[in-house]
């Protein structure tokens, strides 16, 4: 009898212990809503104090370990409420791929800086999950944060080091960068995996190019055509580098297959017309630009370039209408502004040329053929002071120019000021001895100074300045 007593006393502690824990279970869900109240109401170390007894007394509910990691955020322990935020994980896995959808949403509306701080959220729970790093990576690239993209790239090239996906990131990353050399670097590192990689050899193609070379953008942009010889861009780029280094006629070529492949690559029509004006088919230039326009409105280069070819056949109203366009398109353009006051001047329209130079002045003060090319316009309605000017600054800002000494000298000899004219000649007769204007309206001052043997002798010089 005495042996069954200890029995019987375990047996009744063992009911008696279960019995009190099932009593303090029960009372888990209590310290959990006084937890909930005290975090609502702002007291971050009294929530912390009960949810930490809810906890104790019931270690499966998912919902103290959340609401005790945001109570500890608040008091600025962020490693304690990271652990907390994991056990709640733990019980209730679904919550991080919650994290991971919203952030999804967020980068497909273009919300990318909401989308990393739910990855963000996301991978503190899940430190080494590979796509979220990928996509937060991409995001970081959309905010202009390329630091902190390459940094997220380099993280799941250490999780999948065979894999391309995550270097090809990276590799546009430094391209976005402006960072060339590692471009080069990682499409490198890619094409050892991968030696068929187009994307790469056209990266590293772009990254070449950009560094001033035109050799191995060639190279590269080959490689990809011979990879897929339907890729427009490929051709449209190689045609850039062939120019470059000069190989007009394959540039035409390939700027012609490009848009074969692809009519709607404006600037390959653009370049392609530019091309072709340089080989003096203007027409076949003028189709070129058209095209270039009709594909995008904005092209004000196209309009630029175009006005500049009629001024040169000197089809004047072609050249202002073209002009006019690329101003309207583009109001800085100086050089557009420039290019309709010759257009203007050449039909004798001096007044609006006048306008038309003072505006491509008023945007860019440093061209000496613009003030030189107003003085002309101003001399040809007399207004000698305003010319002089204007020759004046030309040659400050270009003293080699023969052709503003000579008409400064015939502006200073419409003044009666001979001497000044005499030595503005002599100027342009040292920079151009061939010039045989400057002669002549040399003699002219001569003979108004009754220097009769200088007058006599520039004469026979305007004949043979090569004596």
């Amino acid at each position: 009898m005495k042996k069954l007593f200890p029995l019987i006393a375990a047996v009744a502690a063992a009911v008696l212990s279960a019995s009190c824990t099932h009593k303090e279970k029960d009372l888990a869900p209590e310290f959990l809503e006084r937890g909930r109240t005290h975090l609502e109401n702002g007291d971050a170390t009294a929530a912390i104090a009960e949810l930490t007894g809810a906890i104790k007394r019931d270690s499966s509910l998912a919902e103290a370990f959340l609401l005790r990691a945001y109570a500890r955020a608040e008091k600025g322990k962020f490693d304690d409420a990271v652990k907390d935020a994991r056990q709640h994980l733990k019980r209730v896995p679904e919550t991080v791929g919650v994290l991971a959808d919203q952030a999804r949403e967020f980068a497909e509306q273009g919300k990318f800086a909401r989308a990393i701080v739910r990855y963000t959220q996301a991978l503190r729970l899940d430190r080494r999950n590979a796509d979220w790093l990928m996509a937060r990576g991409n995001a970081y690239v959309e905010q202009s944060d390329y630091e902190k993209a390459i940094n997220d790239f380099n993280r799941v090239i250490s999780l999948r080091p065979r894999d391309t996906e995550p270097l090809f990131a990276r590799a546009n990353a430094h391209f976005r960068k402006k960072d060339f050399p590692n471009v080069i670097a990682v499409c490198g590192r890619i094409l050892k995996v991968e030696p068929d990689n187009a994307k790469a050899y056209f990266l590293r193609g772009s990254a070449f190019a950009e560094l001033g070379a035109w050799v191995n953008p060639i190279q590269n942009f080959t490689r990809v055509i011979e990879l897929d010889p339907t890729n427009a861009a490929a051709y449209f780029k190689r045609a850039n580098a062939y120019v470059k280094g000069g190989k007009i006629d394959l540039a035409l070529a390939d700027y012609t297959r490009a848009v074969e492949l692809d009519p709607q690559i404006a600037e390959a029509h653009f370049r392609r017309g530019h091309l072709l004006a340089d080989k003096g088919d203007f027409e076949a230039a003028a189709a070129e630009y058209a095209m270039a326009v009709e594909i995008d409105p904005k092209f004000s280069d196209a309009f630029y370039n175009r006005g500049k070819d009629y001024l040169e056949k000197e089809n004047n109203e072609r050249a202002i209408a073209n002009f006019t366009q690329a101003i309207a398109l583009e109001q800085n353009a100086a050089a557009a502004f420039r290019g309709r006051a010759k257009a203007h001047a050449r039909n004798g329209d001096h007044a609006t040329a006048i306008a038309d130079f003072t505006k491509s002045l008023e945007l860019d003060a440093q061209v000496a053929g613009t003030y030189f090319e107003r003085a002309l316009s101003y001399a040809a309605v007399d207004k000698i002071d305003d010319a002089l000017d204007g020759y004046n600054v030309s040659i400050d800002l270009d003293s080699e120019n023969a052709l503003a000494y000579f008409h400064r000298g015939v502006a200073y000899a419409a003044k009666g000021d001979h001497a000044a004219a005499i030595t503005n000649f002599n100027r342009a007769i040292e920079l151009d001895p061939k010039h045989t204007a400057s002669y002549r309206k040399r003699a002219s001052s001569h003979a108004a100074m009754r220097a009769y043997f200088e007058f006599i002798r520039n004469h026979i010089r305007a004949f043979m300045p090569w004596k």
